[in-house]
Formats: structure tokens, C-alpha cells, sequence
């Protein structure tokens, strides 16, 4: 019976609301009619909005001024890339250098390339060995310098 009870409540108040809505839109159009001959241009504009749905408005952010457009010129080009050769062949040069790596205590060369190459291979470590004059690839000195070239040079 409760429930029966607070779905009618429910029922009358909406039905309030939009009778309170219709008579409040109604007298707000009213209000809305034009009083000067420049009200009467804005009207032509408002039209369109007579054929809305009962309730719906709309938002009119400007109206065209009448004036010519603006012409606008294109947008700039962005400048050239200076290419500075010098530069360029720093940066060969600099790529064309070996990485150094000093031989600290416990290291071995399979080590060093498995961390520096992210691989390990028998073929690997002896390239590295030719390349750094080492007659035994097991054996280094702790302190010695050891040159690791690019992949590519490394199997030129």
C-alpha cells in the first residue's frame, strides 16, 4: 500500500513540474517578441528556433557581423635544416670508435660481450679476442683496456 502511495505522490509531482514548465515557456516566449526594427533582424535568426520540441532551447553564440572576411596569408614555411659537415663527420667519426671497456676482477670476455652485445657465441668471442690482440680469449688482466667496435665492424 506504501509503495501504491509513493508512485502516485511521484506521478502528481512530475506532473506539476511540467505544467510548471509549460506555463513558464509559454510566458517567456511572450516576452520574447519583438519590440524595435532591430529586434525584428534578430527574429529572423530565432526562426529556427519556433520549430523546436516543446521545452528545448538553443545556445546562439554570435551572428555573421556582414563584413568581408579576412584574407589570411599562408602559413609559413618552415626554414630549412642547416647541415653542418663538420658535425657530421664528428658524429661518424665518434660511431666509427670502439667502446672501452676496463677489465675489472672476476670478468671474462664472454662475460663482457654477453653484456655489451646481449648475445654470446664462440664466433663472437674469438672476433673480440683478433680484434683486441689477445692470444688467449680465458685470460685477462684486471685494469686492461678492451676495445668493443659495432657488430658490423666487429664482422666486416
Amino acid at each position: 500500500m506504501r509503495i501504491l502511495l509513493g508512485l502516485s505522490i511521484l506521478v502528481a509531482l512530475f506532473a506539476l513540474a511540467w505544467a510548471w514548465q509549460t506555463r513558464t515557456m509559454a510566458s517567456l516566449r511572450d516576452q520574447r517578441a519583438p519590440q524595435s526594427p532591430e529586434a525584428d533582424a534578430e527574429e529572423v535568426g530565432r526562426a529556427a528556433l519556433e520549430d523546436l520540441p516543446e521545452g528545448w532551447g538553443a545556445v546562439i553564440v554570435g551572428r555573421p557581423s556582414g563584413a568581408t572576411p579576412l584574407e589570411t596569408a599562408a602559413p609559413p614555411q618552415p626554414p630549412e635544416p642547416v647541415v653542418d659537415e663538420s658535425r657530421w663527420r664528428e658524429l661518424e667519426e665518434r660511431a666509427l670508435v670502439d667502446y672501452q671497456v676496463e677489465v675489472q676482477p672476476g670478468q671474462s670476455l664472454s662475460r663482457i660481450a654477453r653484456e655489451h652485445y646481449g648475445r654470446l657465441d664462440a664466433e663472437l668471442i674469438e672476433r673480440l679476442a683478433r680484434h683486441n690482440g689477445l692470444a688467449d680469449p680465458d685470460h685477462l688482466e684486471v685494469g686492461a683496456i678492451l676495445l668493443l667496435p659495432s657488430e658490423e665492424r666487429l664482422f666486416e
